[in-house]
């Protein structure tokens, strides 16, 4: 057992509705993967982490410890294509993946969602999240489109998508975060109706919403909101939307083309850009952890 490595990918997911003014958000899941490899250590004093927010991680494997009294020491790998500080969900991702790989090679028989509640409490905890951002982990972990009250940590929905959809993700050089960023915040979390609306109108037309959620995020946080409408009059994709609290932008249409035609326009502004799928549902909440270690 103290050489047993479990490898657990999640993904990316791009934001249809904000969850910060109500609590309640919406995901779409996206094909920018994060690998996660855990390894028992025998013997040692100490875990090994390796991945981008090295304290994060000592965090979150402290966490699990004091809820599980698992006692066992880890070598931890995270390899990540997700930017971060971008709103594409690096931290849940890695976290709710982390909490399902340690659980799975401790052999605790526990949920997918059980573990992604664990991390999101983490996270909050921590403070890499306002909201705890169920909606994100969920859609990193489970594919597919989600919909969840983070306050009370309920996944309402969870609906598959068209296989053959595509984002285009875009991080644009001159967008930056506000320097005024926790007043803007406060300023959004202030919009609690609307949004809660739009939540509801998001089970209906998920894509507008995500359309409609981006206009008003942008225009409190100080972005440059002109350039999502005019892809949208211009291009006419599916969605246009900005993910989390940005800067990433992202696209969704079938049609390659047009992506690759946007990407051209903007090239020369761009400092990321990246097309790929957007992803059908991939594990059910209620699955066992131990079924990660069942398919190896």
């Amino acid at each position: 057992m103290c050489t047993e490595e479990i490898c657990l990918v999640t993904y990316s997911a791009v934001t249809v509705v904000n969850a910060i003014p109500s609590f309640k958000g919406a995901a779409l899941s996206i094909e920018i993967p994060v690998r996660i490899y855990i390894k028992k250590l025998p013997r040692i004093s100490q875990d090994l982490v390796y991945a981008r927010d090295v304290e994060f991680i000592k965090f979150l494997i402290e966490r699990f410890r004091e809820v599980t009294d698992i006692r066992d020491r880890f070598k931890i790998i995270v390899k990540s294509d997700i930017p971060p500080g971008s709103g594409l969900k690096s931290s849940s991702s890695v976290s709710a993946g982390l909490v399902i790989g340690l659980a799975a090679i401790s052999e605790i028989n526990t949920s997918f969602l059980d573990c992604i509640r664990l991390s999101c409490t983490a996270s909050r905890e921590y403070g890499v999240s306002i909201t705890g951002a169920l909606d994100d982990a969920t859609a990193s972990v489970l594919g597919g489109l989600v919909y969840t009250d983070n306050r009370s940590q309920t996944l309402e929905e969870h609906v598959d998508v068209n296989e053959y959809m595509y984002s285009l993700v875009m991080i644009f050089k001159n967008w930056k975060r506000p320097q005024d960023f926790d007043k803007r915040i406060n300023m959004l979390r202030n919009m609690s109706t609307i949004f809660e609306k739009l939540y509801n109108f998001a089970k209906k037309d998920p894509f507008n919403a995500a359309y409609v959620n981006a206009i008003y995020v942008s225009s409190v946080l100080g972005y440059s909101y002109d350039v999502i409408t005019r892809i949208m009059r211009e291009f006419k994709p599916s969605c246009v939307g900005l993910s989390g609290n940005g800067p990433a932008v992202f696209v969704i249409d079938s049609d390659l083309e047009k992506l690759k035609n946007i990407v051209k326009k903007y090239e020369q502004l761009l400092g990321f850009h990246k097309i790929v799928r957007v992803l059908p549902i991939l594990r059910e909440a209620s699955m066992s952890v131990l079924d990660i270690r069942a398919r190896r």
